[in-house]
């Protein structure tokens, strides 16, 4: 067996770590990189106050599904404003930007350059990147990729490069306690999505299984409860954790068909990108019992399920508690959208390490089928 392991950010986790921020900053101006919402709750202010005495400039134009455009004039911000770090501040959407914008102000040109069929590849580090989530799923605090809307919101896709790692992720389960409940299902969702695929697609490693195998549990003991109680800090720290090792799992090994499929369906519906991965999973299992017997049976006897029937059932059962759209049907799919969603999907480059790889007929009769 060979493998690697590669994962140079440093986790700060605990609740009211947050606190600890200035210990950790390099000198100079510092860049904020967040939404609108998080600086109207005041959040933004809170790290103010962590932080007297300091220059920071704050960019708050980022979108749910943060466009190459939001990340181009976050860089500009960089530069101009001579930022010697740059803080993601949110969900995943400022963390990725706070990513995209701290290597291309430091390696030039624009987003678009660097994504899959580009013309450009990032050639040195950008600036120092610190990322403190305030939900708990995307997990993007410890992972070298981010994910961008392109051509005016019409592709979306990942970009890869380590240059993305942070250097330090302040996880603090206190930041994720306002957050309402159908973004706690899609965010907790998302983690699972990542876990799930890091165990039962064709690329894994002893660390990513070990990670994959205790955000699942995680996920399936807390995410109903917390959505349901969001005032419940025992379950917030559990889905921060989950959300954490989850990412650690998709960062060693790799994504697969909800991440391929779903994207597109964020795009084409509007979708949160937990939600529209999630969709999937229940097939991605029935796959994974076809194709990887052994992994499912594991995971069934590490989630005390008797089967891979079990297993579907009590997946199908979360995403029904929680909120999450079973078809595309529900969100206005019909089957003549379903060419375009396959192409999309089919593009993406973690596709083939669906269980047993996919087609393009394959992934059809899939979308079809949601469709009903």
């Amino acid at each position: 067996m060979n493998f690697n392991f590669y994962s140079p950010t440093r986790v700060l986790f605990g609740a009211g770590r947050l606190k600890e921020l200035p210990e950790h900053l390099p000198s100079g101006k510092i860049l904020v990189v967040t939404d609108a919402t998080m600086e109207k709750l005041g959040f933004v202010d809170k790290l103010r106050a962590l932080l007297p005495g300091r220059e920071i400039a704050v960019f708050s134009d980022v979108e749910p599904n943060p466009s190459d455009c939001s990340v181009n004039r976050a860089a500009k911000l960089a530069v101009e404003f001579g930022a010697s770090a740059v803080i993601g501040f949110g969900g995943g959407s400022p963390m990725d930007v706070a990513k995209g914008a701290a290597c291309i102000a430091t390696n030039g040109g624009e987003l678009d350059d660097y994504r899959r069929g580009g013309t450009r590849t990032f050639q040195k580090p950008g600036l120092p990147i610190i990322c403190i989530p305030t939900t708990a799923g995307t997990g993007s605090e410890v992972t070298f990729a981010g994910v961008f809307a392109f051509q005016n919101g019409a592709l979306k896709t990942g970009i890869v490069t380590p240059f993305f790692y942070p250097v330090l992720a302040i996880v603090d389960p206190e930041l994720t306690y306002s957050v309402p409940p159908r973004g706690t299902a899609a965010t907790g969702l998302d983690a699972l999505t990542h876990a799930m695929e890091s165990y039962l697609g064709q690329v894994d490693t002893p660390q990513s299984d070990g990670m994959a195998l205790v955000a699942i549990r995680l996920v399936l003991d807390n995410l109903e409860q917390v959505v349901k109680n969001g005032g419940d800090t025992y379950a917030r720290e559990q889905m921060c954790i989950a959300s954490l090792v989850a990412s650690h799992a998709s960062s060693q090994a790799e994504i697969c068909l909800g991440h391929a499929a779903g994207y597109p369906v964020t795009t084409h519906y509007h979708l949160e990108h937990g939600f529209a991965c999630a969709i999937f999973l229940p097939e991605t299992v029935r796959l994974a019992a076809i194709h990887r017997p052994e992994r499912v049976a594991n995971l069934c006897r590490y989630c005390d399920l008797p089967d891979a029937a079990a297993l579907t059932s009590r997946i199908e059962a979360l995403l029904d508690s929680v909120g999450c759209p079973r078809t595309l049907k529900e969100l206005g799919g019909t089957p003549d959208q379903v060419p375009e969603l396959v192409q999309a999907a089919m593009g993406a480059r973690y596709i083939g390490n669906t269980p047993g790889g996919m087609t393009q007929p394959q992934l059809t009769e899939i979308f079809l089928n949601l469709m009903k």
